[in-house]
């Protein structure tokens, strides 16, 4: 009985964005920005072609989108720099330990947006750049835990920033971060990874809502984020069609006066993650984890306005 009785508060808590009622309301007053890309050039670990493009883009969107309305903006990128690894020095490289600072530094804002594009580990956790020379990201095919932000203390990190933040991950196994809900298309494949860390975050604010961060993510917490191979202009499946949502021109690099994924003149949470269902070049569903990817929300207890004409 005591079993059924937290199972049923662990539903009730985090729900399908299918259940949830629409938001209404006007858009955040103050916006932080922080926007990440890794492509792992100039290391040990396989390349990514698509997460420079990819955290570009969403940075400039959102800033384009809130303009007149930025608190804090931060772009941090590994780039892989002529060819080798990045400068040690460089302001903006994202290593673990200057993600964690900014996270703990940023003004206090109404909605605060964190984005990764990168590689995940299969615990969910971000990969980061390295910090010095005599370091790597894998040391005998065994990952640096120094490259490794793991979930628990990026979420703890995020406890300490006022408002609301909005966790956007285009990363594999970034599922790790959400439990699936009734009405949604698939099943998260370990649902107990999600649930210690629930108990481990949320066991302390469980009265505070404005804690708890939204997610948005590409995909399940046992399968693997894909991008493009084929596009010239390259881009994760699930970043293309968030971009697309936003009403992002790739030609001009500018957002377009429409917002796709708005209801009723209202851009939310779950609009924007319905919108990135139905429009993701990829399918969402299937038997075969390799050819399909589907994005996961985690919406709280409510269904957060990003933005209203």
């Amino acid at each position: 009985m005591k079993n059924l009785l937290c199972l049923l508060i662990l539903t009730f808590l985090v729900c399908g964005c299918e259940l949830s009622p629409q938001q209404t309301g006007n858009t955040p007053s103050t916006v932080n920005i922080i926007s990440i890309g890794l492509n792992y050039y100039g290391t040990n670990c396989n390349r990514l072609e698509a997460t420079i493009n990819d955290s570009t883009e969403i940075f400039l969107a959102f800033s384009q989108l809130y303009q007149g309305k930025i608190g804090s903006a931060f772009l941090l990128q590994q780039t892989g720099e002529n060819g080798g690894y990045d400068s040690y020095t460089k302001e903006n490289l994202p290593t673990k330990a200057r993600i964690l600072s900014i996270l703990s530094s940023v003004r206090e804002a109404e909605l605060t947006i964190i984005y990764y594009s990168g590689h995940g580990h299969n615990d969910g956790s971000l990969v980061t750049a390295p910090s010095s020379a005599n370091e790597n990201i894998f040391n005998n095919r065994e990952l640096n835990p120094n490259c490794l932000l793991d979930v628990p203390t990026l979420l703890n990190a995020i406890k300490g920033i006022q408002g609301r933040t909005l966790l956007i991950l285009d990363s594999c196994y970034s599922g790790s971060f959400i439990i699936d809900g009734a009405g949604t298309l698939s099943t998260v494949e370990n649902p107990d990874a999600f649930a210690k860390v629930f108990r481990e975050y949320f066991s302390s604010h469980a009265g505070d809502i404005g804690q708890r961060p939204l997610v948005l993510c590409c995909t399940t917490a046992g399968n693997t984020g894909k991008e493009s191979r084929t596009w010239v202009h390259k881009h994760g499946y699930f970043t293309f069609a968030l971009l697309e949502g936003l009403g992002w021109n790739h030609d001009s690099n500018s957002l377009t006066r429409v917002v796709p994924a708005s209801k009723s003149q209202i851009l939310s949470v779950d609009s924007l993650y319905q919108f990135i269902k139905t429009h993701q070049l990829l399918p969402v569903t299937g038997t075969n984890k390799n050819r399909y990817q589907h994005p996961m929300v985690y919406l709280g207890p409510d269904n957060y306005c990003l933005y209203e004409r």
